[in-house]
């Protein structure tokens, strides 16, 4: 190659890199600011917290997450726009998803679990513990139930709380909470102004979900423009640097 080709080649290489990067700016940071705050999710209490700000009717015009309630006993779980009541006490929590929720009388324990987190309290609603379903070493919690103790299902397989696999568990035995929603949903029909719990709004702004398929797509766009980035910026660096003084 003659040195004109190569610094024709060096020129669109400079042009390409100044102009991805300026224009994945602003995804750049998003990436950033919501990734450090993801991963300080539980200590700056966002799991704790909603947010129902005007970008929520815009960004959520369906709606946040529908109205489920499940009865286990005499108790009740009703979640609505992520908002969480235990017998109609507002928890001050948030559950997205909900598949379940259960009461160990003896031991005086709520515990109830999104697809993806359980929550155990004690009987003054207490939040114990947080345990998230990596912590059982699977993808997704499919139902809650108790069979002597409490224990989870995922994928027509039982675990206990302390993640052990257990073995020759008929499924039928386990009980269940009863999903009371059509029984319940008017208690709360007058509670309007939706909200979400303020992790899922950023982790929706971190991933693009917030703007639906599309905002996923632009998502990954502008990683593939990272990856170019970083291939150009590499590729100036080197060619700079490599020549013989």
């Amino acid at each position: 190659m003659t040195q004109k080709f190569i610094f024709k080649i060096k020129k669109m290489a400079y042009i390409f890199h100044r102009w991805i990067g300026l224009i994945s700016l602003i995804f750049i940071l998003n990436f950033a600011i919501t990734g450090i705050l993801l991963n300080h999710a539980t200590g700056l209490r966002l799991y704790e917290k909603n947010y129902s700000g005007p970008l929520v009717k815009l960004l959520y015009p369906n709606g946040t997450s529908a109205f489920r309630s499940f009865e286990f006993g005499e108790s009740y779980l009703d979640v609505l726009s992520d908002k969480v009541f235990l017998n109609n006490n507002d928890l001050n929590l948030n559950l997205t998803a909900p598949v379940g929720f259960i009461n160990l009388f003896e031991q005086e324990l709520y515990i109830f679990a999104s697809d993806e987190i359980i929550f155990i309290l004690d009987y003054e609603f207490n939040l114990i513990e947080r345990l998230p379903v990596s912590f059982f070493g699977i993808d997704r919690i499919d139902a809650l139930g108790v069979l002597d103790d409490a224990l989870i299902v995922s994928n027509q397989v039982a675990y206990d709380l302390n993640g052990q696999v257990l073995m020759d568990v008929d499924l039928d035995e386990i009980r269940f909470a009863i999903d009371s929603t059509e029984v319940r949903q008017d208690l709360y029909s007058a509670q309007t102004g939706a909200s979400i719990s303020r992790f899922n709004f950023i982790s929706d702004l971190h991933s693009g979900r917030i703007l639906a398929k599309f905002g996923v797509l632009i998502q990954d766009l502008f990683a593939v423009f990272l990856i170019i980035l970083s291939v150009l910026g590499g590729y100036l660096f080197f060619s700079r640097y490599s020549r013989k003084p």
